[in-house]
């Protein structure tokens, strides 16, 4: 399948372009424009079969470009991405016409709308749902571990907490709550993670120690891969949301 990810914002369409690859990674060709004029250009020349459109572009914009594009192809099928500012822009028939996600789209969202012209690739992630418990040593180690995300958190001393043989404990957590002790400390480590990232103006390297992880390598590496993309990435569009935001505010006053 050949895809186009038109977008004036060079992490969009990296971030974009990485999840269409983990959805859809045999028989995927991959292009990129930065703005409309760019991708009517692409379009003219290759066979497109769906195609990621930033509606707010340079030069030209997302919704001229997708009826110039549908106009020498109109099986292929766009999907919108549009920041808060321009939801007045929903009205349009262009725009109904399409699968529209408000930006910074989260890779879940992206891939359940891939899933309607494309078959999943791969087995959906695990949810992240602990499953209610009413132990009372259960709870005791769930709350050690949300008030010392930061500490080693082994076994053995976990199960020193609650007079416990580890693999009693182990086992115990596990049917409690649907989680091993490893899932559940790095659930919570991932949480703890996000909120600084959005919130704090920290270093990768401090909220990868602040949270527990071994070094930032091993951060990134776990973090990429329950989230989609790196920790860099996950900041960069929690600052563009931001800015989408106060950009938005600005307008409706």
């Amino acid at each position: 399948m050949n895809f186009l990810i038109a977008d004036d914002e060079p992490l969009e369409r990296e971030v974009v372009s990485m999840i269409i690859r983990q959805h859809n990674p045999m028989g995927t060709q991959l292009f990129e424009a930065r703005n409309g004029e760019e991708a009517v250009q692409i379009a003219s020349r290759e066979q497109m079969d769906i195609v990621f459109m930033d509606i707010k572009m340079p030069i030209l914009d997302g919704l001229m470009a997708a009826e110039q594009i549908r106009a020498v192809q109109p099986d292929c099928r766009i999907i919108f991405l549009t920041a808060y500012d321009e939801t007045f822009l929903l009205g349009k028939q262009a725009v109904q016409e399409s699968d529209v996600l408000l930006k910074p789209a989260h890779p879940g969202e992206i891939e359940k709308t891939l899933e309607k012209y494309i078959p999943k690739s791969h087995p959906p992630r695990k949810e992240h749902s602990i499953r209610p418990t009413s132990n009372a040593d259960i709870l005791k180690l769930m709350a050690y571990i949300e008030e010392n995300l930061q500490q080693d958190l082994g076994l053995e001393l976990l199960s020193e907490l609650v007079h416990l043989h580890p693999r009693y404990v182990s086992r115990l957590f596990k049917n409690e709550t649907g989680f091993t002790i490893t899932e559940f400390i790095t659930i919570r480590r991932l949480k703890k993670a996000k909120h600084l990232l959005v919130h704090e103006c920290e270093t990768i390297a401090s909220i990868s120690e602040s949270c527990g992880f071994a070094d930032s390598s091993y951060f990134t590496r776990v973090f990429k891969k329950h989230e989609g993309m790196t920790p860099t990435q996950f900041q960069h569009r929690a600052a563009l949301a931001k800015r989408s935001r106060a950009t938005f505010g600005n307008f409706v006053m």
